[in-house]
């Protein structure tokens, strides 16, 4: 399975790296942590737009993963763009790129998430319970 995700995400990721380049060898990587953090989100919300089944995400989120490492070393992981976007340097880069608020409000959303799985269900049903009153 991961290598059918593996052969799609690819040249997107490809893309993705070179868009973010700065020069030959250097590259933005608050552009590039933002970049795939969005494509992630992406991903999860429309996989069938991408080609994927909900079922191959796990898939597609090792991919991702493993490019990150490639890219930016270490153990780093899809996780730790989201990490990233949560940061001072994180807002400054999605101010950099020009996100709207909507764009922002979704990475944040997701990186609350993943992030903190345990504290984003109890916030949730906070609001919830808010909104029901």
């Amino acid at each position: 399975m991961t290598e059918h995700a593996r052969a799609v995400l690819q040249p997107i990721l490809d893309e993705v790296r070179d868009n973010c380049r700065v020069t030959e060898r250097f590259l933005d990587t608050g552009a590039y942590q933002v970049s795939l953090a969005t494509l992630w989100a992406n991903l999860v919300l429309h996989p069938e737009e991408s080609g994927f089944a909900e079922a191959e995400l796990e898939d597609c989120y090792q991919v991702l993963s493993e490019h990150c490492r490639e890219v930016l070393g270490g153990s780093a992981e899809l996780l730790d763009c989201f990490t990233f976007l949560n940061s001072k340097e994180g807002a400054a880069a999605m101010a950099s790129a020009r996100l709207n608020q909507t764009h922002k409000d979704m990475l944040l959303y997701f990186a609350s998430m993943m992030i903190d799985p345990d504290g984003h269900r109890r916030w949730v049903a906070q609001l919830r319970d808010e909104l029901e009153r």
